[in-house]
């Protein structure tokens, strides 16, 4: 059985709406976080976001996918 491109995603997706929400999946693990600071890396390349008040929101099991919001 073969399995759709589609469902073999194995480059990192990062979705971002304004600044009040940040998204990543496909990640490999979390490489450094504070209030101002977050490394993510991926298969391919480490992501840094930088803020104020960076807040990691939801961490899915099995290292799926990582919600940041800002602190109000």
């Amino acid at each position: 059985m073969e399995i759709s491109s589609d469902l073999q995603v194995i480059k990192p997706i990062i979705t971002i709406v304004s600044n009040t929400f940040l998204s990543i999946e496909n990640y490999v693990n979390i490489v450094e976080f504070d209030n101002n600071l977050i490394r993510i890396k991926t298969k391919e390349k480490i992501v840094q976001i930088t803020g104020d008040k960076l807040v990691l929101k939801l961490k899915a099991s099995g290292g799926a996918a990582l919600h940041f919001i800002p602190l109000k």
